[in-house]
C-alpha cells in the first residue's frame, strides 16, 4: 500500500534545561498532532549549550541571573 502522507524532518535543537525550549517542544508536539492524519514528521534533537562556559559542576542558579 502507498503512503500518501507527506514526510518532513524536523531537528530540534535545545538545550535541557531552557524553559523555553520546553514550551517549544511541547507546542510542536501538540501541532503535529493535530495533522497526524496527514503528514509523517522525524524528528531528531540537537543539543545546544545556552551558556557553554559554565563550570561543569554548574552554579547557584540565584547568583548566576
Amino acid at each position: 500500500m502507498i503512503s500518501l502522507k507527506r514526510s518532513v524532518e524536523v531537528e530540534f535543537i535545545s538545550d535541557i534545561v531552557c524553559p523555553w525550549c520546553a514550551i517549544g517542544l511541547h507546542s510542536l508536539l501538540a501541532a503535529l498532532k493535530r495533522v497526524q492524519d496527514s503528514i509523517e514528521v522525524k524528528i531528531s534533537f540537537q543539543p545546544f549549550e545556552l551558556d557553554p562556559a559554565m563550570p561543569e559542576g554548574g552554579e547557584d542558579s540565584t547568583a548566576y541571573v
